[in-house]
């Protein structure tokens, strides 16, 4: 996925664990032609750190135009001490 040059959409709804879409999120970072990406689930639930590496993945790709994470749960901590 990540050297394709022909994928432009995909659709992995359902989701129940994060090892079945990290992988795909990670890979998806450099490639240059996916636009549509869903990747909804009701029971997926990320905390801080898998959060961070979604995020960052995510934000390295130009070419998604449409991204659907629905129902997914973000747990996110910050301390008041990170704040200050």
């Amino acid at each position: 996925m990540r050297r394709s040059l022909c994928l432009d959409a995909l659709r992995l709804e359902g989701g129940t664990r994060l090892g079945e879409v990290l992988p795909v999120i990670l890979g998806l970072a450099d490639n240059t032609s996916i636009q549509l990406l869903d990747l909804g689930s009701q029971r997926l639930i990320l905390e801080d750190g898998p959060t961070q590496l979604v995020c960052q993945s995510l934000a390295k790709n130009s070419s998604l135009r449409l991204l659907s994470l629905e129902g997914w749960t973000f747990r996110i901590e910050v301390s008041l001490l990170a704040v200050c």
